[in-house]
């Protein structure tokens, strides 16, 4: 291919009157006119033969094929960037809701613009009103941000009620388990927008699921949740960061007083029977990063890189050999490794909080109050998850 490319260079006569720079860059023209016409070839030739193609093939039909009656919402959706597998997946639904794709193209423009994705947030903005729920922020600039998230309990009943194969295997799963369930949240940044476009906009995602489902069925996204999404850039203007945003989803959902799954019970209806759902929260499964802002510990800052552990010591800081029982992370046989109880995290935590309000009388340097997180491996905020105690006992932590 190369040859081919620069097949100009080699092949354009030699012309006596050009000398020096003037003979390379008519040299430099030319090959890079013929490596656009290799390039438009290169792209050209399949569009030409998508255009042959027989319209007989299942092949190329079926993927292409639109219907008439939704196919302009079904394009609106290709220019979002949405994959063809989910416009299949999506087509039969919207040839039952015809009068609500009639309803929601006459106000959308002919291409998938910034208008389109608008008219479709608040479609379903409209939707989801019902199970909306909003706290007022105080950001670290003294201004007030409205967060604005969906019920972490109430978006499954909603979910349920228009999802009817995810209803038939929620029944089966509430019926083979007694309506008591295993929570799994998991927490990470993404980008936002159009998949196909990248804007440098990252969103903070928080989903859950249960830990019940099967491999194939946690494989796919029809069996998570997802609540609530947040800018980036503005959780970090947020007292407590990711740990305060934590503790309110888990705090409505574990221990809320209408619907908590751990405290009252969710009721759902199914086929006109009514199951009361209850859950506790299994696992956090997330990069480190993740569970070092939830958790608000150190990580390998610390000199206690592991929340977990009690006797956990980071590699080269010469303190495990002082302790009988203490070791580093780099040792390789588990049963060296001692969990912390519900007891001696929380005196971990209280110590480190009292070390906090010892600073903030004076009492003690600010690198003294370093040093302490340092040693202990966390470091707790007044907003963050640790100040709700009967947050931290539901979740069992360590």
């Amino acid at each position: 291919m190369f040859r081919k490319l620069f097949q100009g260079i080699m092949c354009t006569p030699h012309d006596p009157k050009s000398r020096g720079l003037q003979s390379f860059a008519c040299k430099v023209a030319f090959a890079r006119n013929n490596i656009v016409r290799h390039l438009l070839s290169l792209v050209v030739s399949p569009l030409k033969l998508l255009q042959l193609q027989p319209r007989g093939l299942p092949a190329m039909s079926r993927k292409r094929r639109i219907d008439d009656e939704s196919g302009a919402l079904m394009r609106q959706l290709a220019g979002l960037g949405i994959p063809q597998q989910k416009l299949a997946r999506a087509l039969p639904i919207l040839k039952d809701h015809k009068p609500a794709v009639d309803a929601v193209l006459a106000g959308l423009p002919p291409d998938g613009s910034e208008k389109v994705r608008r008219a479709l947030r608040d479609a379903t903005t409209s939707l989801a009103e019902p199970i909306m729920m909003a706290e007022d922020i105080v950001l670290s600039n003294r201004s007030i941000f409205r967060w604005e998230f969906l019920s972490p309990t109430k978006i499954m009943v909603v979910t349920l009620c228009h999802n009817a194969s995810l209803r038939s295997e929620m029944l089966k799963l509430m019926r083979q388990h007694n309506g008591r369930l295993s929570l799994i949240w998991t927490a990470d940044d993404t980008f936002s927008e159009n998949p196909l476009h990248e804007a440098r906009r990252t969103m903070w995602v928080a989903s859950f699921t249960f830990a019940e489902w099967s491999r194939y069925q946690l494989a796919l996204s029809d069996f998570w949740w997802t609540p609530a999404v947040f800018r980036t850039k503005v959780v970090h203007l947020v007292d407590g960061g990711y740990s305060r945003l934590s503790s309110s989803l888990l705090h409505h959902q574990l221990l809320g007083a209408e619907d908590g799954l751990q405290s009252v019970g969710l009721p759902i209806h199914f086929d006109g029977a009514v199951y009361v759902l209850f859950a506790r929260f299994n696992s956090l499964v997330a990069d480190g990063d993740a569970w070092k802002v939830i958790l608000e510990c150190k990580g390998a800052s610390g000199l206690r890189p592991c929340l977990v552990c009690q006797n956990c010591w980071a590699k080269g800081s010469d303190v495990a050999h002082r302790r009988p029982g203490h070791i580093e992370i780099t040792a390789a046989d588990p049963a060296q490794f001692q969990e912390h109880t519900v007891t001696s995290l929380r005196e971990t935590v209280e110590h480190v909080f009292n070390s906090q309000l010892q600073r903030s009388r004076r009492m003690i340097t600010a690198e003294a109050l370093k040093n302490v997180e340092k040693s202990c491996g966390v470091s707790p905020t007044l907003d963050g998850i640790w100040v709700n105690n009967q947050l931290v006992a539901a979740l069992r932590l360590p």
